[in-house]
């Protein structure tokens, strides 16, 4: 396959699936970088990957949150009670 053939295919490919994907750049601190970067190496997953699964488990771990009412989420039990009495 010719070079122009290849970019003209790559291209295709490229804009079929990028409409679902969102480029963007993340500051990081280099200590915080560094950890994530021995966590992976050490896990052998890839870094892209690990970031799209920590912010869907934080949005999922969010609304799972708000969707229970505030009375719920904040009760403390009744001080009374005492378990086996």
């Amino acid at each position: 396959m010719s070079s122009s053939r290849l970019k003209i295919a790559s291209g295709i490919i490229y804009r079929k699936y990028t409409r679902y994907l969102i480029n963007t750049s993340v500051h990081i601190p280099k200590e915080l970088s560094d950890r994530l970067n021995r966590y992976l190496k050490h896990h052998k997953i890839p870094k892209n990957k690990f970031i799209v699964e920590a912010i869907k488990k934080t949005l999922d771990e969010q609304e799972d949150r708000t969707s229970w009412h505030p009375d719920l989420l904040n009760w403390q039990g009744v001080p009374e009670f005492e378990a086996g009495v």
